[in-house]
């Protein structure tokens, strides 16, 4: 089993591949203890963006994402009572993106997100989430006018219902 998914690391990690997002392959560690405490604080994030060209600068995307955080909080008996101190989430998601008429963009993803503290062995129903998210994007990036380059990104994402806009210009 380790061999294998050494193999499929290598073959992943070296492969040529184009994406929209800013990483195709993250792995994050997080750890802050505190001092004259016990209390600590430990994430650990993973991630994979798989871009698969479909057509003339359109890709669909495949993202898996692992998540795990361990909370330690041993000075306060009101926050022991949740009972656990891990929590976990996994997200399976397919993201699409093509290009519009005027030099804007179009990036979806759906997806499933399951969170749980996992204590049962297994997710329960009020444990899955559905994520969606649509964004457009106006990339002025490369211009032959002289003018200064831009891009403008507005969109939301479910289940939080955060809008996004976003303005770079040089």
């Amino acid at each position: 089993m380790f061999k294998r998914l050494l193999i499929c690391f290598f073959i992943l990690a070296f492969a040529k591949a184009y994406s929209q997002g800013t990483d195709l392959f993250r792995t994050e560690y997080t750890y802050f203890p505190q001092r004259n405490s016990d209390n600590s604080f430990r994430r650990f994030r993973t991630f994979v963006n798989v871009p698969l060209k479909i057509g003339e600068g359109t890709y669909l995307v495949p993202y898996l994402e692992y998540r795990n955080v361990h909370f330690v909080v041993k000075d306060s008996e009101d926050f022991r009572q949740f009972g656990t101190d891990r929590y976990e989430s996994y997200e399976v998601a397919l993201g699409y993106t093509t290009p519009l008429k005027n030099n804007w963009r179009l990036g979806t993803r759906i997806g499933l997100l399951a969170a749980s503290n996992f204590d049962a062995g297994k997710a329960i129903s009020d444990d899955y989430f559905l994520t969606a998210s649509a964004y457009f994007i106006k990339s002025m990036t490369k211009r032959d006018d002289g003018g200064k380059p831009w891009r403008l990104v507005v969109g939301i994402n479910t289940p939080q219902l955060l809008d996004v806009l976003f303005h770079y210009r040089i």
